[in-house]
């Protein structure tokens, strides 16, 4: 009598993500927003039941890169610590003036992280991250889904002191010139928030001095603006805005982020000639000339030299040239003078 082994049939039960994203699930044509900058970008607010209501058209490139209903917390750089932030709110406000607008927040801040960590190669050893490095690599699995529209800033807390304050302005411009380039426009608009200057804690020179950095930026770079902390209160802790002060934050960036973006009356747009240099930084504020001109870039007491003309005192700003007409601001400090002399520009 033949035996017949026992036939065995084992079902293994695979566990399966219901959240996992796939590529025909993934949004698309995403208005995208980069959220950078150390704890009070992160968000260190209070969450409350509201803040966990996910809207239709708004979602966030989790930890894996990957896109999710934007909830808070959005950040994930001190997980004990994260709660409410500015960036939800601004995207709110984003879908409500847009009812097409689907946007995609790419929270990249670190708390803590001081302006050299937002270097290539910058380390920082609190969360044994490289905040710069780590940004550049979200942003390229974010344009995937869309494009940059705005690049959110606030940071400066860990700057200001003696050693880096000086050298704050230098560094944060040099940043918007490498972020605007990892988006792939140089000139998307920039906004950077005001620290928070809360009861009890008067802030020392430094920061100060970082605070006068981030007010004076629209005046340096194009495209950019500062949005004001004043009337806000934080969490009781002296450093982090409370939970309706992150929201308020919020809608001051998306106003800021409006008037950036809204179109001007073209007849009160001024135009000018390719020749021109109608203001610091040169006709598109980058410190470049018009495409067309060639401008010389070597010269001595002959060479490229049109014409000479001395002009008391020193150097007071940027020479401005338009049409005919150059003018030149200069200050005498033994005077006590300043003068803005006009000049032909054929003859001097």
């Amino acid at each position: 009598m033949r035996l017949l082994a026992p036939f065995v049939c084992c079902l293994v039960f695979l566990p399966i993500n219901v959240n996992a994203q796939t590529s025909s699930s993934a949004p698309s044509n995403l208005d995208l927003i980069l959220l950078v900058g150390q704890s009070n970008m992160a968000g260190r607010g209070r969450i409350a039941p509201q803040q966990n209501q996910p809207h239709p058209r708004i979602f966030s490139l989790d930890k894996n890169e990957r896109w999710v209903p934007a909830v808070d917390p959005l950040h994930f750089d001190k997980p004990a610590m994260v709660g409410v932030g500015l960036g939800r709110t601004f995207a709110q406000v984003l879908a409500k003036q847009d009812p097409d607008a689907k946007i995609g927040l790419i929270p990249c801040a670190v708390g803590g992280s001081a302006i050299t960590t937002w270097e290539p190669g910058g380390y920082h050893r609190q969360t044994k991250s490289h905040p710069y490095d780590d940004t550049l690599r979200r942003i390229k699995t974010a344009l995937r889904s869309g494009t940059v529209k705005a690049i959110l800033w606030h940071q400066g807390e860990s700057d200001s002191n003696a050693k880096n304050a000086p050298q704050y302005e230098a560094r944060l411009d040099a940043l918007i010139a490498r972020l605007r380039d990892a988006c792939g426009d140089p000139e998307i608009p920039f906004i950077a928030g005001q620290l928070g200057r809360f009861e009890g804690k008067p802030w020392n020179e430094f920061r100060i001095q970082v605070d006068a950095v981030h007010r004076s930026l629209p005046d340096r770079v194009s495209r950019t603006a500062f949005v004001s902390s004043e009337g806000l209160t934080d969490k009781g802790d002296k450093t982090h805005f409370d939970t309706a002060s992150y929201e308020e934050l919020g809608r001051r960036y998306a106003a800021a982020f409006h008037k950036l973006t809204s179109k001007q009356n073209p007849s009160q747009t001024p135009t000018f000639a390719s020749t021109d240099w109608p203001w610091w930084r040169g006709p598109q504020r980058n410190g470049h000339a018009h495409e067309n001109q060639v401008p010389p870039t070597q010269w001595d007491e002959n060479k490229n030299i049109l014409w000479k003309r001395p002009i008391p005192g020193r150097g007071h700003g940027s020479p401005i040239l338009v049409g005919d007409h150059l003018y030149l601001a200069t200050a005498d400090r033994g005077r006590d003078v300043q003068t803005v002399f006009c000049l032909n520009r054929t003859t001097g």
